[in-house]
């Protein structure tokens, strides 16, 4: 027989037979889920992992950019320094 797993009482009885029962335990309904709505949910899954690859990409881009840009102000203030340099 079933047992409660808080409290040990059988399942399924704890609102009309055991009243006294103060356990949590709420029964879970099982749902039915078609073949159908689980082949919209792979399709929606692979959906979504290809805008996830999509993204990744563009943050990818956007760091190389940033690289780039993080360099040429390394170079600009590199040839500033050198442009202050000659003044002096």
């Amino acid at each position: 027989m079933n047992t409660c797993p808080n409290c040990g009482m059988v399942k399924g009885l704890h609102a009309s037979i055991l009243p006294g029962c103060m356990c949590p335990f709420t029964p879970q309904q099982t749902e039915y889920v078609s073949e159908r709505d689980i082949r919209a949910y792979k399709h929606r899954i692979h959906e979504l992992e290809g805008e996830l690859l999509g993204y990744k990409k563009i943050v990818a881009d956007q760091e190389s950019i940033m690289t780039a840009q993080a360099m040429r102000i390394v170079d600009l203030k590199t040839h500033i320094e050198n442009l202050e340099g000659e003044d002096t």
